[in-house]
C-alpha cells in the first residue's frame, strides 16, 4: 500500500511505502497538491512491485539517478576524470570547453538533449560560422569521448555518439604550412643566435631551442618541459627524454639525437640550473619566431599560402627523416605516431627533386 499525508505544520505531502524488499519508507513528496503526491505515490508502488519481481535493478536506479542530474554537473565531473588521468590542463580545458559549447547549441540540459541529430546539427552550425572541418572534428572528438565517458561510467546506458562520422578535412585545410629547407633553418638558428633578447629569451637560446626542435621534432610544450636530467648525452646513443606528463602520447619518450647536435648541447647546457626548464619557452612562440624569421629574411607565409609557424620545425624534422630513406616503421617511431598514416600523409612534404629522384 501507499499513501499520502501531512505532517503537522508541513507544507508539502508527505508518502508512505513499502519498497522491493517489504519495508515501509517515507518521503516528502515536494509538493502541496495532494493529486500530484497521489501519482508520485503510485510510481513508487508500481516501481516497488517491479523490483520485487526483477523486472528493475539497481542499476537502473543508478541510470535514472544520472539521468535527472544537469549535464552541467556531469561535465564538471568529465573535467576533473580527465585531469586525474593525466591529461594536462590545456587539453581537458579544451576538451571540457568543446563539449560545453555543443550542449549550449543544442540547448541541452540533460544526458538525453545530446543526441546525435542534435550533435551533428550544432557542428554544422559551428562549421557554418567559419571554422574549419578540422577544427570541427576535434570539437565532435571531444563531444564524443564525453558520451563514451558517460556511457563507461555508468551514467548513460549506451554511447549514442559512436557512430558520428567525421568530415574529410584534407578537403578543406585552413592552415598549411611551409616545409623548412635546411638552408632555411640554417638562416633561422643564425639571425637568432645572433639576435638580442625576445620575450625574455636570449638569442643564444632561441638558437638552441630552434636546433632542438628541428634535431627531435619536439613540440614547443615539451621543448618547455626538458630539464638537465631530461639529457643523456655521454651514452653511446644519445637521448633526449620527455616526461609522460608532458608528451603528447602520455609515456615518456626517449628521443634518440644525432652527434653533432649532442656536442652543442653539452656545451649550451653548462651554465643551465641543475633544477627547473632550461628553455625558458614563451607563450607566444609565434611572436618570437616571427621576430627571427623578419631577421633571417624568411617570409611568415609563402607564395603558395603555407605558414611557417613553430610547429613547422616538427614537419622539417619528420619529412627529412622520410626522405632519407627510412623505413614507414622507423620514421613513425621517430615522429612518436600512433599510425603510419600520420607520419606519412600529414608530415612528410615530398619536394619536387625527391619525386623526380625517385623515378630516376
Amino acid at each position: 500500500m501507499a499513501s499520502v499525508f501531512k505532517r503537522k505544520g508541513k507544507g508539502n505531502y508527505i508518502i508512505s511505502w513499502v519498497d522491493h524488499n517489504s519495508r515501509r519508507r517515507e518521503k516528502s513528496s515536494r509538493t502541496t497538491d495532494k493529486r500530484t503526491a497521489e501519482r508520485i505515490a503510485a510510481k513508487l508502488k508500481a516501481d516497488a512491485a517491479l523490483r520485487r519481481e526483477g523486472v528493475l535493478n539497481a542499476g537502473d536506479d543508478r541510470y535514472a539517478e544520472q539521468a535527472r542530474r544537469s549535464l552541467d554537473e556531469h561535465v564538471v565531473e568529465f573535467h576533473a576524470y580527465l585531469l586525474a588521468k593525466g591529461n594536462t590542463a590545456k587539453h581537458a580545458g579544451m576538451t571540457r570547453s568543446h563539449v560545453v559549447r555543443v550542449a549550449e547549441l543544442c540547448q541541452a540540459e540533460y544526458i538525453k538533449d545530446l543526441t546525435p541529430s542534435a550533435v551533428q546539427r550544432a557542428i554544422a552550425s559551428i562549421r557554418s560560422s567559419g571554422r574549419s572541418l578540422r577544427t570541427c572534428n576535434s570539437v565532435q572528438r571531444s563531444v564524443k569521448t564525453f558520451a563514451g565517458w558517460l556511457c563507461q561510467d555508468k551514467r548513460a546506458r549506451e554511447n549514442l555518439l559512436a557512430h558520428l562520422k567525421a568530415y574529410n578535412d584534407q578537403t578543406d585545410r585552413k592552415r598549411i604550412r611551409h616545409d623548412p629547407t635546411p638552408d632555411e633553418l640554417i638562416r633561422l638558428i643564425t639571425a637568432a643566435g645572433n639576435g638580442p633578447a625576445v620575450l625574455a629569451m636570449t638569442g643564444v637560446d632561441r638558437a638552441m631551442l630552434y636546433r632542438t626542435a628541428a634535431g627531435t621534432g619536439f613540440r614547443a610544450s615539451e621543448l618547455g618541459s626538458l630539464t638537465k636530467a631530461s639529457f643523456d648525452l655521454e651514452a653511446d646513443s644519445p637521448t633526449i627524454t620527455v616526461d609522460a606528463a608532458y608528451s603528447k602520447r602520455r609515456r615518456d619518450d626517449v628521443q634518440p639525437i644525432r652527434d653533432d647536435l649532442a656536442d652543442l648541447l653539452r656545451s649550451w647546457l653548462t651554465d643551465k640550473p641543475a633544477s627547473g626548464p632550461v628553455f625558458n619557452v614563451p607563450e607566444k612562440t609565434a611572436k618570437m619566431l616571427r621576430y627571427d624569421l623578419r631577421a633571417a629574411g624568411i617570409p611568415y607565409r609563402d607564395a603558395a599560402g603555407r605558414v611557417f609557424d613553430f610547429h613547422a620545425l616538427r614537419h622539417a624534422y619528420v619529412s627529412a627523416i622520410v626522405n632519407g630513406g627510412a623505413t614507414v616503421k622507423t620514421a613513425q617511431e621517430l615522429a612518436r605516431h600512433s599510425t603510419p598514416t600520420l607520419t606519412i600523409g600529414r608530415y612528410s612534404h615530398a619536394r619536387l627533386y625527391d619525386m623526380t629522384a625517385a623515378l630516376d
